[in-house]
């Protein structure tokens, strides 16, 4: 597992999430409690994680290992974690003293949660899936 490459990957998933959102909200004028925003933005969520998943394994030793895609779901999950972990420090650094008036309860929300939640299973399908 390369930590590096995954809080470097984890930083970029952050931003583009961080521009998506940005764009949902100011550019469409969707409201976080509007369920149109919540699915755009779960089907963003999942192409970015994916988009992040296959370059984490790109350029991955082609190894013969039993069990190799087994071990790529695992270390997947495990890089969404990071990943989210990252998050989740940008998130506290940046997102909620600038934008939620330091309401750290912002971590907490339903879509935050389920957004953390995707990003790990996602991490591990890309592992999973990656030839």
């Amino acid at each position: 597992m390369n930590i590096k490459k995954g809080i470097i990957l984890g930083v970029a998933l952050w931003i583009l999430i961080f521009f998506e959102v940005s764009a949902l909200m100011f550019g469409f004028k969707l409201k976080q409690e509007d369920i149109n925003y919540f699915f755009i933005h779960l089907v963003f969520l999942i192409i970015f994680v994916m988009i992040i998943g296959f370059l984490y394994f790109k350029n991955e030793n082609k190894k013969k290992v039993n069990n190799l895609r087994l071990l790529r779901l695992k270390e997947g999950l495990s890089i969404g974690l990071v990943m989210v972990v990252v998050g989740i420090i940008l998130d506290s650094a940046i997102t909620i003293p600038l934008f939620m008036s330091f309401d750290y309860s912002f971590l907490t929300r339903l879509d935050i949660l389920l957004g953390e939640a995707f990003t790990v299973i996602f991490m591990g399908v890309s592992g999973l899936i990656k030839q």
